[in-house]
């Protein structure tokens, strides 16, 4: 079946006639397949040192997943990156709410990666210094969409270099978190508080070549530690 599954696969990319960026296969869209609206916070960057610029609103295009790289996490207390879905949910939309979730998001995300990378540590900054103004004009821009598109929104933040707008997924640090995330899925898991690693060098058992493999591949993990008889001496290590 996974073989089929790989020649399908093949076929598909094949009769596009295009090559696909590795990164892309890895974005969600069918999370986002009702989005209406994208809201675009937009910083400006003068040599490394970010100014906030303005908020506008666009269209959601499907066909340019690959710069908003949306990818959810398990945990849910941000996003891979920092395009996140606006959520309502039930009843009368509150506004402080929906702005407290949104700010949750962004810092948590920021939090987790600025101290690795200086360029995001300076948009952090920013973000913190500017957040009244940011927010109270993200309140101004969100109030003007329709219900229906309210509810089917999603936030992404914007870089201007030159004049040229610059999605998340045209930076090469924010496609870097996102490979290094999805790889980190595959690679490893937590069970009873321990990370356990599941890669290593071996034959494919779907292209037949010798390479690094990993066997927490998602939809079909290649097999599971979570019984006994599955790990040698029933050490879930092992596996």
């Amino acid at each position: 079946m996974l073989e089929a599954i790989k020649k399908l696969g093949e076929y598909e990319t094949e009769k596009e006639g295009t090559e696909v960026e590795d990164i892309e296969k890895f974005v969600e869209k069918v999370p986002l397949k009702n989005t209406k609206k994208v809201i675009c916070i937009v910083f400006k960057n003068n040599n490394g040192d970010f100014v906030y610029d303005h908020i506008y609103i666009e269209d959601y295009d499907e066909s340019k997943s690959i710069k908003y790289l949306y990818r959810s996490t398990q945990h849910k207390q941000y996003n891979v990156t920092p395009t996140a879905k606006i959520t309502t949910g039930k009843g009368n939309v509150d506004i402080k709410n929906i702005i407290e979730n949104v700010k949750k998001q962004l810092f948590r995300w920021f939090n987790t990666y600025s101290n690795k990378y200086s360029l995001l540590l300076s948009l952090k900054k920013t973000l913190e210094e500017k957040q009244e103004e940011i927010f109270r004009d993200f309140a101004i821009k969100y109030q003007e969409l329709k219900i229906e598109e309210r509810n089917n929104s999603i936030l992404t933040i914007i870089i201007q270099e030159n004049g040229v707008n610059k999605y998340i997924g045209d930076i090469e640090i924010f496609k870097k978190i996102f490979k290094e995330s999805v790889e980190e899925k595959f690679e490893s898991r937590k069970w009873g508080g321990k990370k356990i690693e599941a890669k290593g060098s071996g034959i494919c058992c779907i292209c037949r070549e010798r390479k690094e493999v990993l066997g927490l591949a998602l939809p079909f993990p290649f097999y599971t530690v979570d019984k006994r008889g599955f790990a040698p001496e029933f050490n879930r290590e092992d596996a």
